[in-house]
């Protein structure tokens, strides 16, 4: 009867190293797999990137025209290809909008010539915005071109540039003294709710930086994004089953309004949630085949009397710069 159990304990453990070894098996496949279809995508969008970039820097063929959704599409690639380090991690974060006019055609076509000439307005302008930011430790994370509208026989265009700033050397979760004034409306950053702080940061700035880091870190090269697009979300759109919503919002309108530890811890965890899940309010906002890029939480009045965040979030599709 002993034998009979071991030889039954013997067949059982066989079977399980062998289902083990097959689980492993398929995740090792699965993460090739992954792997090749990234690399594939890479270099067809790195070979998109540079034909367009020759275009922009040729001389040649510049009475020919270009769609104007591969105009947004090829801008918007290039300037996040020349100017964009989606992989650093910084305390600070800022949204700085552009607006472009381009003349098009019946057919939606723009000469190269002036989209030369756009491209060459986006570029100035995100060093001049780089150079408004009174750090030396300040860099683009990202550059969203929107086609807004096209009325008559122009396109307008915006270009949503966010820049980090002031490097963060490593993560650390909220701790108990980390009790901070929900945010600022204006003038000097708030602080923690016991007065320190104050021009340093607040509420708002404490969740966004733990949320943007890390956000992008690139195993095997670094990399970029296409096909940006930036999402906004209100308290109103994600209420939390119980009166109250998953996004801050304080309609009393206390300026002073502290949020514990527990309080940020809440709205951190929340805020990941509704990043990282695919769908649209309440459930989340992540757009399908779209990965997180960064966000920017700003402090807002609603009316006289609300005080709230709103989330502004930015989504791309990844490919790396250097392809294995």
């Amino acid at each position: 009867m002993k034998n009979k159990m071991k030889t039954m304990a013997v067949i059982m453990l066989m079977i399980s190293f062998a289902f083990t070894s097959c689980k492993k098996d398929e995740a090792v496949t699965a993460g090739q797999d992954k792997k090749i279809e990234l690399s594939n995508h890479s270099q067809k969008v790195l070979s998109l990137i540079k034909q367009f970039e020759q275009k922009m820097n040729s001389t040649l063929k510049t009475g020919d025209k270009i769609h104007i959704d591969s105009v947004v599409w090829n801008s918007e690639a290039l300037q996040n290809y020349n100017y964009a380090i989606p992989d650093t991690s910084t305390r600070d974060f800022i949204v700085y909008k552009a607006s472009y006019t381009l003349n098009v055609n019946a057919s939606s076509m723009a000469y190269v010539s002036d989209v030369q000439t756009l491209n060459s307005q986006m570029e100035t302008d995100i060093q001049n915005q780089l150079e408004s930011i009174d750090t030396e430790e300040a860099f683009m994370r990202f550059c969203d071109v929107v086609l807004d509208s096209i009325v008559s026989n122009t396109a307008y265009i915006t270009a949503i540039n966010g820049f980090g700033f002031n490097l963060v050397m490593g993560y650390y979760p909220f701790s108990p003294d980390d009790n901070w004034v929900w945010g600022t409306l204006s003038g000097t950053l708030q602080g923690k709710c016991d007065g320190s702080m104050q021009g340093v940061s607040d509420g708002s700035n404490e969740v966004e930086w733990r949320l943007n880091y890390g956000s992008n870190t690139w195993v095997g090269g670094s990399g970029g994004y296409t096909n940006l697009e930036t999402k906004t979300a209100y308290p109103s759109q994600f209420p939390d089953g119980s009166g109250n919503f998953r996004i801050y919002l304080d309609p009393t309108y206390t300026l002073d309004s502290c949020l514990y530890n527990e309080d940020l811890e809440y709205f951190l965890l929340e805020a990941d949630d509704i990043i990282y899940t695919y769908g649209s309010p309440p459930t989340g906002l992540r757009p399908s085949g779209k990965s997180f890029v960064g966000i920017k939480i700003t402090d807002d009045l609603f009316g006289s009397q609300v005080l709230a965040h709103t989330y502004e979030v930015t989504y791309g599709i990844p490919y790396q710069n250097s392809p294995d």
